[in-house]
This record gives structure tokens, C-alpha cells and sequence, in this order.
């Protein structure tokens, strides 16, 4: 071999270098995005969830039989009666046990509502007996809610009744 054919042969090597590690930087950026991708579907549901439930913390059965005449609450119930033409119902209070475990507890509470009340995760007609609905709203002289907002969580979460000895 020649000096210009041994020449040629390193340019050449040079040369596919630089392209080899183009290849070798498009596949790190590749898998690096992927990984964030990744990261983020893990994460942003239950983000997501955490917004449709509101920053504030959800009212406890102490916290409800406590409150004061204009205090803003959020609280879960089940629904177990629906006047529609009134705009009122009434359910049993839900706290949370634990991540996914909701009991229904023997605290009832009562709601008004309107058509002014904003509703997320659901329609009008999702509010009706059976129905576990998360509401926020400002408690009234009568010791009702009234309410203004309401998120319906039917399907979301399950309701357990609590076990006999355990918290109300």
C-alpha cells in the first residue's frame, strides 16, 4: 500500500467519526427524553388528582360538627336523599382510611345547590341518590351547605361501611 492510499484510508476513518458520534449523541438524547416521558406519566395523574380534590384539606366529622355558621368546608358524601325541585339533599359523610380506602361514616350532612353551583368530573343528572359526590361549601345558619362546587367521584372511589368499635 501507498502513503496516499493509507492517507486516504485514515481520512476516510476521520471522516465517520464524527458521524458515528452524532449517531451515538441522537440515541442518548433519544432515551433521555423517553425517560422524562416516562416520568411524567407516572406522576401527573395522581397531580391531577390531587387538583380535582382542591388544595384545602377535607373536612373530618370533628371538623364538621365544629364548624361555625359561615365557615367553608369540603367535605364527601353519599348521597341518600334528592329533592331536585328544592335543590337539597342529604347523605352520610365519607372520610378517607387510608390511600384508596374510603368508609361512610354516621355523620349527615345537607346541601343546597343551584344552577350557579359549578360541577367538575360529571353532569347534573350524576347527582342523584347513591352518588358520592365531594362538595364545597359555606355552612348556612339551618347547619346546611351551601354549596358551591361539586365533584362527582362515583367510580372514582369505593365506600365502605365502617367496621363496628371504629372511628365515626
Amino acid at each position: 500500500m501507498t502513503a496516499s492510499h493509507n492517507q486516504d484510508k485514515s481520512q476516510l476513518q476521520a471522516s465517520a467519526a464524527p458521524a458515528s458520534n452524532r449517531r451515538r449523541s441522537f440515541w442518548i438524547w433519544l432515551i433521555a427524553c423517553l425517560i422524562v416521558v416516562g416520568i411524567g406519566a407516572a406522576f401527573v395523574p395522581s397531580w391531577i388528582s390531587g387538583k380535582m380534590m382542591g388544595k384545602a384539606k377535607v373536612a373530618g366529622t370533628e371538623e364538621v360538627e365544629s364548624a361555625k355558621t359561615g365557615q367553608r368546608l369540603k367535605v364527601i358524601l353519599e348521597i341518600s336523599d334528592l329533592d331536585p325541585t328544592s335543590g337539597t339533599f342529604a347523605g352520610k359523610q365519607v372520610v378517607r382510611d387510608g390511600r384508596d380506602h374510603y368508609l361512610r361514616t354516621k355523620q349527615r350532612i345537607w346541601g343546597h345547590w343551584s344552577e350557579s353551583t359549578h360541577l367538575e368530573m360529571g353532569a347534573r343528572s350524576d347527582v342523584k341518590v347513591g352518588a358520592v359526590v365531594h362538595v364545597t361549601g359555606t355552612l348556612r345558619d339551618d347547619s346546611a351547605l351551601e354549596i358551591t362546587q361539586i365533584v362527582i367521584l362515583t367510580g372514582y372511589i369505593t365506600v365502605e361501611d365502617q367496621a363496628l368499635g371504629g372511628p365515626r
